[in-house]
């Protein structure tokens, strides 16, 4: 997938990712418009910044590490958060997300993911998959497919069954 570093400098660095469903997205940049005397700014003796400000219209709370890692809350409720190391993200015990919206995730490495139990997966819409090399499937007991009506759609190829394993042609 393109992967693109836009700008130059820490504070502005940012990857965007254009998948095939659109809308692109990008890291925004920040409001920041501080007027005096509303920003109030306290910055350690090794570079880390706290920063709180009321500026009106331009209303921000930011946090940044000497090494560029930073956090930011936005006048429209939005929230930025920028890892310049690695990142872990722990939770002892349940977690739930709500998206009202578009989700993209952008990863230019490997992913892995592993889950301890039970999976499910469900889509309202049409699922699509791209794979630009192999798709392997493992399956240690039983691969069932069902399919509503009861047959099996399929295009101009044609697709052999047995028992024993399973033939596509």
């Amino acid at each position: 997938f393109p992967v693109t570093i836009v700008g130059s400098g820490i504070a502005k660095d940012s990857i965007t990712f254009t998948p095939e469903s659109k809308p692109a997205w990008e890291e925004p940049a920040s409001p920041y418009n501080a007027k005096y005397p509303y920003n109030q700014v306290d910055q350690t003796e090794s570079g880390h910044v706290f920063e709180v400000d009321d500026t009106p219209g331009a209303e921000r709370i930011h946090t940044r590490h000497r090494s560029g890692t930073y956090e930011e809350m936005q006048p429209d409720g939005s929230k930025v958060i920028h890892v310049f190391g690695k990142n872990y993200h722990i939770v002892a015990k349940d977690e739930n997300v709500s998206i009202n919206g578009v989700c993209n995730i952008t990863i230019g490495g490997d992913a892995n993911i592993m889950v301890g139990g039970d999976s499910r997966f469900s889509c309202a819409g049409d699922v699509s998959w791209d794979f630009k090399k192999n798709f392997k499937l493992k399956v240690a007991q039983n691969f069932i497919i069902e399919q509503a009506d009861g047959n099996f759609v399929h295009g101009a190829k044609s697709h052999t069954w047995s028992s024993d394993k399973y033939t596509f042609k």
